[in-house]
């Protein structure tokens, strides 16, 4: 998501040549994002995000945990899946340590947990996350399947006004 802002801050000419510069794999995830609107879940979203099938059991959850390349505050949370790939909850990764490794991650999902749609606003990201105490929360298409996930962070770097940005970016030289 952070180099989807960064290209939208280039002109369209130099879009296209940086996004040819990447490998194949993250030019596709930054595509991706730049097809949503930045004040929305979809333009603040990551396509980073761990998931598992709901017959996983917490050893599997927590390992899927370790061999993630996903920044720590996504890793906080580990989304839930169906037979058909759709979103079914979440379970935080401190309730995962608190079990077992054999109970199956299934029973840890707690029932009424939100998700986001890639269109939502940002008022009803942050309401929703701030309602929900969400540290991270999935965003889903419409057939409920993930395709991203928003982390408080985000939320909170997207509520900063830009001179503060700037002014954090010039202590930090």
């Amino acid at each position: 998501d952070d180099a989807a802002d960064l290209i939208t801050e280039l002109d369209q000419d130099r879009r296209l040549h940086v996004l040819s510069l990447m490998p194949a794999g993250k030019q596709a995830k930054v595509r991706a994002l730049l097809g949503y609107n930045s004040d929305s879940a979809g333009g603040l979203m990551t396509t980073d995000f761990i998931a598992v099938p709901e017959d996983a059991t917490v050893a599997q959850a927590v390992a899927a945990v370790r061999a993630a390349d996903v920044p720590e505050q996504v890793a906080a949370e580990v989304f839930v899946l169906d037979g058909e790939q759709r979103w079914t909850g979440s379970v935080p990764l401190v309730t995962l340590v608190q079990h077992g490794d054999e109970t199956r991650i299934a029973e840890l999902i707690e029932p009424g947990q939100p998700s986001l749609h890639p269109d939502d606003d940002f008022p009803e990201v942050a309401l929703r996350m701030a309602d929900f105490n969400l540290t991270c929360a999935p965003v889903v298409d419409d057939d409920n399947h993930i395709i991203g996930a928003i982390t408080v962070d985000d939320v909170l770097e997207a509520m900063l006004p830009d001179s503060w940005r700037r002014r954090a970016e010039a202590e930090g030289d």
